[in-house]
């Protein structure tokens, strides 16, 4: 995907849709391509890197979807790299990685002046990247930092706390949530739910009952009751421990990240799924593997042979 991007860019195939921000008419799926990084120590690594590396230069000037989000992903799967990079112990690849980030600034710094700002100062990441900010402004009050954040972050924060009233109010649904597409309504808040065109389809605000909360976690609670706040904690459990470890599974680290920041926005987007399920395959595979070795160091398939 990340390939086929750029004859998109150099071909013009791209649009406005927020501001001046320019979107790529491409599969949703590059919008993961910068985690490719964190396999530079696996098989064809470099090609891995090197891939990650264009997919993140071309996510500085074109938005690909998802845009809120995509500084909080950026962020994790920096804080994995560097956190690999510095457990690796072959000094000259590390020193070939150093002259690989040398490069990408120097892109970035080129980006930079050719284009005044990574997106344009009307896109939609950068109005998210300064909603987002707002949490840190100190007001005099609670009340006044929360009105401060702005309806996006409000709205965000609303469906959490509407969609766990939603299921205590309802016992029946307090331990398995009610399903998918599970709805609720509004109990609690102060940003206006009911904008056409905004965070809630026409339908919903016809009805007053909601869902699809753009939060993955009141998805997950509405969805699945107690049984998905166990479900998330086994995933963040599973992402703490795949990050210390030296040799950590980047599938399972990728599949958390998109569990936990982007299961409730595209249902079809499944892939996140499928890299949760073969990184703990992989991890099984291996844990036999190294169960099926004798104690003179050989397995039952060096003998065979």
């Amino acid at each position: 995907m990340t390939w086929a991007a750029v004859p998109l860019i150099l071909t013009g195939n791209t649009y406005a849709i927020w501001g001046d921000e320019y979107y790529i008419t491409c599969p949703l799926i590059l919008f993961f391509a910068p985690g490719l990084i964190l396999f530079l120590f696996e098989e064809r690594g470099i090609f891995h890197f090197v891939t990650g590396c264009v997919a993140f230069l071309i996510q500085l000037r074109y938005t690909v979807g998802i845009a809120g989000t995509w500084w909080i992903y950026m962020l994790f799967v920096g804080v994995v790299f560097v956190r690999k990079l510095l457990t690796f112990h072959d000094t000259r690849t590390r020193t070939g990685i150093k002259l690989g980030f040398v490069l990408i600034l120097l892109c970035m710094g080129y980006i930079v002046l050719h284009a005044g700002t990574f997106h344009r100062i009307e896109g939609q990441i950068s109005y998210k990247l300064s909603a987002a900010l707002r949490i840190f402004d100190n007001k005099s009050s609670l009340l006044d930092w929360y009105a401060n954040l702005g309806g996006s972050i409000q709205t965000r924060i609303e469906g959490v706390i509407n969609v766990i009233i939603e299921v205590f109010q309802k016992p029946w649904a307090l331990l398995f949530g009610k399903g998918y597409g599970g709805t609720a309504v509004k109990h609690w808040g102060l940003s206006d739910w009911n904008i056409s065109g905004s965070t809630f389809a026409d339908t919903m605000i016809q009805y007053r009952t909601y869902s699809h909360f753009h939060l993955p976690f009141a998805e997950i609670i509405i969805n699945f009751g107690l049984l998905g706040v166990v479900l998330i904690t086994f995933m963040l459990k599973e992402f703490i421990a795949e990050f210390l470890k030296e040799d950590g599974n980047m599938w399972v680290i990728l599949g958390v990240l998109w569990f936990v920041f982007f299961y409730s926005l595209y249902y079809s987007l499944n892939a996140g799924i499928l890299w949760i399920c073969y990184g703990l395959f992989q991890k099984h595979d291996s844990t036999l593997g190294t169960c099926d070795k004798r104690e003179d160091g050989f397995s039952d398939e060096d003998i065979i042979l």
